[in-house]
């Protein structure tokens, strides 16, 4: 008797988590399951449960989209690391993209001094959009140049004349 594949968790029905949604889809390279509501330390568990049963189901690739996520916090940041270190060691792959501003904005808070894995985040820029109405939200002075996303590398004199002038005129 031929046992069949296993169903993927999210493609009969997602569970219901109040205030988190997930449901997941097939993709080329995969699977995606998409998030929406809030990741806290009541609802990273199921989150993290899913994407472990998802790993079970032994994908190519899963993609994490939290486009649609209107809150996120530590435990939802470490349930995401887990599974990614989960991932690693059953050699396939956990990533985050597209995500929502909110988490744009807490990962760019959290992950400033140590950043995320590089294969974890589907694409680590925020985005102009986000990038000026942070900079506008905290009264920063800014350029803009047209360069890829390593500035301080193709125009390293601008980048030098941007901190020196911010050195030398803070309060």
């Amino acid at each position: 008797m031929n046992a069949a594949a296993p169903p993927y968790p999210g493609d009969a029905s997602p569970r219901p988590v109040p205030g988190l949604r997930i449901t997941g889809q097939r993709t080329p390279d995969g699977r995606t399951l998409r998030v929406s509501g809030e990741i806290d330390l009541h609802t990273a568990p199921a989150l993290e449960a899913e994407i472990c049963a998802y790993l079970r189901c032994r994908p190519a690739a899963i993609t994490v989209d939290l486009s649609a996520v209107t809150f996120i916090d530590c435990s939802g940041l470490n349930a995401l690391l887990r599974c990614h270190a989960r991932a690693v060691h059953e050699r396939t792959t956990v990533r985050i993209g597209p995500v929502s501003a909110t988490v744009a904005r807490f990962r760019a808070l959290v992950c400033a001094l140590h950043p995320l894995p590089g294969d974890l985040v589907q694409d680590q820029a925020l985005g102009a959009p986000v990038e000026r109405f942070e900079a506008q939200r905290a009264h920063s002075h800014t350029i803009e140049i047209n360069s890829s996303h390593v500035a301080m590398i193709s125009h390293p004199g601008t980048v030098t004349r941007l901190i020196e002038d911010a050195a030398t005129t803070a309060p």
